[in-house]
């Protein structure tokens, strides 16, 4: 049997306003293995972004505890966890998130960069994945000079390029036009199939989540599986 990559037990994540309590997530139990493709789906406002944020430790929940390949987040300090994410975790969100001032190519390379790979190393591995990703063509281009479906193609390739663990997608397409969309789908399947990469994206797009191994519906601050 494959490895558990996500494992996530008893999870709440309450938030504070005025002097009332809003409990988003209500006691959630998750788990996903290697290789699987995971959709989580739900009405606006469910709480299916702040639920991707604690697995990938960008957020803390208010009780209960994810582990990443066997590491319990909660242990670690925030440099560690900075440390941890860059290495194992891959999140692509849906506006790209690129740094302005980086050409694609650059942009691509940073995470192996501030993992400590030499910078001939890093760059080649961008060039890769550049080439996987179909816009070799536009590496020295900067974020601006890039159209919608290119930065999120670059965007994809800075989350692979230290073959994490772990893809975690909030609506990736959610930005971009039908015609985009597709092609932004087709190459996160594609690379998460070929690296064996777990990958949990949080979408509106059912089609594409009918393609995914596994469909869960966030509601009322539960998660429970959807059959096929």
């Amino acid at each position: 049997m494959k490895r558990e990559i996500i494992k996530a037990q008893g999870l709440y994540k309450s938030f504070t306003q005025g002097n009332k309590s809003i409990e988003v997530l209500s006691g959630i139990d998750f788990s996903v293995r290697e290789g699987e493709t995971t959709g989580i789906i739900g009405a606006s406002g469910s709480g299916k972004s702040t639920f991707l944020y604690l697995l990938a430790g960008l957020d803390r929940q208010t009780e209960g505890e994810v582990a990443i390949d066997g590491q319990s987040l909660s242990l670690l300090s925030e440099t560690a966890m900075a440390n941890f994410r860059n290495l194992k975790i891959g999140f692509i969100y849906q506006f790209h998130h690129l740094m302005p001032e980086f050409s694609a190519r650059e942009n691509i390379a940073l995470p192996a960069l501030i993992s400590g790979k030499p910078r001939s190393e890093a760059f080649s591995l961008a060039d890769q994945m550049l080439l996987k990703l179909d816009i070799k063509r536009r590496s020295s281009h900067l974020p601006s000079e890039l159209s919608g479906g290119e930065r999120q193609r670059v965007a994809i390739g800075r989350s692979l390029i230290n073959n994490p663990s772990l893809v975690l997608a909030d609506e990736p397409t959610g930005n971009l036009d039908e015609e985009n969309s597709q092609i932004v789908e087709e190459l996160m399947l594609d690379l998460t199939s070929s690296l064996e990469t777990s990958f949990v994206v949080v979408t509106h797009d059912e089609s594409f989540a009918r393609r995914l191994s596994k469909i869960f519906v966030l509601k009322s601050g539960k998660l429970a599986e959807r059959a096929a």
